[in-house]
């Protein structure tokens, strides 16, 4: 068995920071800001709608507390899976449309548009 030349040893990884330990550390450093990101981003939007924050919290404790029950499929083109909750009108909070969310996303291109 042939030993490791200096330049080899001077490159080689030092122990214990192997491929798994670099994969690790590049997930860590790279998810670590995704998450206070998006929290900063959804406090950003709270502030801004609030009617339709308020909206949605009333959505989603109906739901939990059986007042309103999430279907499995969407109620425009019967897709099965899970659905979004469309709201028309934030002031009827529990008057909502359960919609996919490729059905969902389509009403709001039009609407936005």
């Amino acid at each position: 068995m042939m030993s490791a030349s200096p330049t080899e040893k001077q490159n080689a990884a030092p122990a214990g920071t192997g491929t798994a330990d670099r994969e690790h550390c590049h997930k860590k450093n790279t998810t670590n800001a995704t998450p206070r990101k998006a929290y900063r981003a959804q406090a950003e939007w709270r502030k801004r709608n609030p009617l339709k924050r308020w909206a949605h919290v009333a959505t989603d404790n109906a739901i939990r507390n059986g007042i309103l029950k999430r279907p499995d499929a969407c109620e425009k083109c019967g897709a099965a899976g899970p659905v979004d909750a469309h709201h028309d009108d934030y002031l009827a909070p529990l008057s909502v449309k359960f919609w996919c969310r490729s059905c969902h996303r389509k009403h709001h291109a039009r609407s936005d548009a």
